[in-house]
C-alpha cells in the first residue's frame, strides 16, 4: 500500500499504539518496516528513477526544509510525543 499510494504510517502507527506498544517503540517499528516497503520499492522502479531526476532536483531542497522546520518545530523529548501520540 505505501508504495503505491503512500501513508502507511496512517495504518501501522494506531495499529501498534491499539496493540499496547508504547508510543516511541511503535513509531520506530512503523518506520523500520516502512523503510523496507521503500527500499522494495525503490528496487521495483528502479527504472523508472532516471524520469524523476529533475522533479527529484526541484522538491528535494524543499522537503529537507520542511523536515528540519518540522524539527525544529517539535514539542521536545520524547515524553511530549508520548503525550501527544496518546491522544489518538
Amino acid at each position: 500500500m505505501n508504495a503505491v499510494a503512500g501513508g502507511g504510517t496512517i495504518l501501522t502507527f494506531p495499529t501498534l499504539l491499539a496493540f499496547g506498544m508504547p508510543s516511541i517503540q511503535a513509531n520506530a517499528t512503523s518506520t523500520l518496516a516502512l523503510l523496507v516497503g521503500i527500499m522494495g520499492s525503490l528496487y521495483g522502479y528502479r527504472n523508472h528513477l532516471s524520469a524523476a531526476k529533475p522533479w527529484l532536483k526541484n522538491f528535494a531542497p524543499v522537503s529537507m526544509a520542511g523536515g528540519l522546520l518540522a524539527h525544529g518545530s517539535s514539542p521536545g523529548p520524547p515524553k511530549s510525543f508520548s503525550t501527544i501520540s496518546s491522544r489518538f
